[in-house]
């Protein structure tokens, strides 16, 4: 797989969660795996904030 198309693939999940980088990525994904695990003082309903705008 050559670096372009990792690029392309990234460049698409980013535009889809409304996302810029990396470590806003990781950021999302952190916040959807403290809901997996449980976390109660997140609601089960909640979305990361930048996934509940792009839902609309």
């Amino acid at each position: 797989m050559s670096r372009s198309t990792v690029k392309t693939h990234l460049s698409n999940v980013y535009a889809k969660l409304g996302v810029a980088n990396r470590t806003e990525l990781a950021g999302v994904a952190s916040f959807t795996d403290d809901r997996a695990a449980g976390d109660e003082r997140i609601g089960r309903s909640q979305k990361h904030p930048r996934l509940a705008e792009n839902a609309q």
